[in-house]
């Protein structure tokens, strides 16, 4: 999941509102400057060296090395001299300046700006990157060779959603908007960048009659559709089990139960797996997202379940559809075998490989195979109790 670096040439302006993760942005930039050996010049005009320095650290980013001009309620006028004496004697590669809103309020300002830049910074070829607040003269936009905005807005859930959006770049195309979050320790993360390792398909072979449901091995995406209480839950556990003592890497996501009921039942199968339990919030859909990634990354587990997954839907609503896709689809790209429990599909049976629905008749459970993409050995089966199809 290593993210490709943010190459803007030129005037770059960042816009947005407080807490769109301007600054988040420009951190990431100057970070991988500096990564790659170029000299930053980091000007603030709202806060000093130690604490810009200890929050870029809670995000990941080592930011010790740049050179930082505490610029604090400088005006416009003795801004500009001391910045253009400042980079004419230092030669930075790259200058953040966060942020230049309050130097280009009134015509002077601008007019002052415009000079330093276009006689000054631009023939010594100095990439220059500016935060810009929302509603800010659109001077700096029209000048700037890019021009990146940023969006932050909430679901009636309550989850935030930030969007990247760059509606110019000098060279290269404008016009698209990507998604991303920021998450503690991490930093600023695109979705798109999340990618697992590739790896081909794995069949889990769990040796019991259920194996017979899915064509004869649990392969790709499947689901297992059932009201509260149709047993759901402990066919999962079921499937788990066999699979682990087959020898195969499995890793069960119970968003409900907690992991010890979850053991408790593999110990009548003789069974030992690793048991996560997810606990959802609003705030945290980026967070979750990058965890569930960086999960298939490390643990490279060959069978997962998710058991009671569709809570995600009720946390997140909308959202979800789009959060399951995506993990949906990296498990595909990963060959991680991945069987889930909801109560309903919420139109997720249209994208997986297998549905199997539950439901109790007296004391039985029956399944039955409504979706499967290798053709069952069973189209039904009644479950014993040991959960074998009799």
């Amino acid at each position: 999941m290593n993210a490709a670096p943010l190459e803007f040439k030129g005037l770059t302006a960042i816009v947005g509102g407080p807490g769109t993760g301007k600054t988040t942005l420009a951190m990431r930039i100057a970070h991988e400057a500096l990564r790659t050996g170029r000299k930053v010049l980091w000007v603030s005009l709202y806060e000093g060296k130690d604490l810009f320095v200890q929050n870029a650290s809670k995000l990941g980013y080592k930011l010790e090395g740049l050179d930082f001009w505490e610029a604090l309620l400088a005006q416009p006028e003795s801004f500009w001299g001391r910045f253009l004496d400042y980079v004419s004697e230092n030669k930075p590669d790259l200058v953040v300046v966060d942020s230049v809103t309050p130097l280009v309020e009134g015509p002077e300002g601008r007019s002052l700006m415009l000079n330093a830049l276009y006689r000054a910074l631009r023939p010594m070829s100095i990439d220059v990157l500016m935060t810009v607040e929302r509603g800010t003269p659109l001077f700096v936009e029209y000048i700037a060779d890019n021009v990146v905005r940023l969006y932050l807005e909430r679901t009636e859930e309550g989850v935030p959603e930030r969007k990247m959006c760059v509606d110019k770049a000098r060279g290269l195309p404008g016009g698209y908007c990507k998604q991303f979050d920021i998450i503690g320790s991490v930093g600023l993360v695109f979705f798109d960048e999340l990618r697992p390792a590739p790896r081909g398909p794995v069949e889990v072979s769990t040796g019991s009659t259920l194996d017979d449901l899915v064509g004869g091995a649990f392969m790709g995406n499947t689901l297992i559709v059932g009201p509260a209480g149709s047993g759901k839950t402990t066919l999962a556990v079921k499937i788990a089990s066999s699979a682990a003592t087959r020898g195969y890497k499995v890793i069960y996501r119970t968003f409900s139960e907690e992991p010890w009921q979850i053991r408790e039942r593999a110990k009548e199968y003789g069974a030992d797996f690793d048991v996560m339990a997810i606990r959802l919030k609003p705030p945290t859909y980026g967070t979750h997202i990058y965890e569930f990634y960086k999960l298939i990354n490390e643990a490279k587990p060959d069978l997962l379940i998710s058991d009671g997954f569709d809570v995600e839907f009720k946390v997140y609503g909308r959202k979800a559809f789009e959060l399951n896709m995506r993990m949906l689809g990296a498990l595909k790209e990963a060959g991680v075998a991945f069987v889930g429990t909801m109560a309903r599909t919420y139109g997720l049976a249209n994208h997986v490989d297998n549905v199997l629905a539950l439901r109790r008749e007296k004391d039985s459970i029956m399944v039955e195979v409504v979706k499967s993409f290798k053709k069952p050995k069973r189209p039904f089966c009644k479950l014993t109790e040991k959960l074998e199809c009799s």
